[in-house]
């Protein structure tokens, strides 16, 4: 399938995919990426104090440079999130406090791995869409994703990040939304009795 920039992100079975594919170190500080939402320049950024302990953890500092909003807190919520933070944690091969060792050839490298794969390539700048996705389908609100992203507005996450791109999505949305309410009506109705009333049947005249 032909990569579109924009576009593309992973499920979690792809990321791990792509994660076995690549040598540990290099894994690491994509797992993280994953895990948080984290743009590459904040993946360079980390620290070892921010993931201290991923199987606890209940918040990741974030420490993105474009702007004030961008050094965040991230909530940890998952599972998933929390299994890409404990590989990253222990992978990790930075120096001096910092997390991640230098990675020069990304997008040969991330390519290379994907192939491996057979999965849909996919850039460093994905993994951040992909976090989205995940982080949606979990339930979390748009205007808290917003913060946890580093966004000053919802204005990103609806043109690019909160997009149905996939056919199969879509309609898993739409699935979803239905049963939810679905779900909602017979709650009001077992709580109130009936809560949507009968039509009279008009009086013969």
């Amino acid at each position: 399938m032909h990569y579109k920039p924009g576009t593309r992100w992973a499920t979690v079975e792809e990321a791990r995919k792509v994660l076995a594919k690549l040598p540990t170190h290099h894994a690491a500080a994509l797992a993280f990426a994953f895990a948080v939402g984290a743009e590459p320049a904040a993946v360079w950024r980390a620290r070892r104090e921010d993931v201290s302990d991923p199987e606890k953890q209940e918040i990741v500092r974030v420490r993105g440079t474009k702007r004030a909003t961008r050094d965040r807190p991230v909530p940890v919520i998952t599972a998933d999130q929390r299994e890409m933070l404990s590989f990253a944690e222990k992978h990790g091969t930075g120096k001096e406090g910092v997390l991640f060792a230098p990675w020069p050839n990304i997008p040969r490298d991330l390519a290379i791995a994907c192939t491996k794969a057979n999965v849909e390539h996919m850039t460093p700048v994905d993994a951040r869409r992909s976090y989205a996705h995940w982080m949606k389908d979990a339930g979390v609100r748009q205007e808290d994703l917003a913060v946890a992203m580093g966004h000053s507005s919802m204005a990103m996450l609806d043109r690019v990040y909160g997009r149905a791109v996939k056919a199969d999505e879509l309609l898993a949305r739409f699935t979803k939304a239905a049963a939810e309410r679905r779900v909602a009506l017979r709650v009001i109705e077992g709580g109130k009795g009936n809560a949507r009333p009968k039509s009279k049947a008009r009086k013969a005249g």
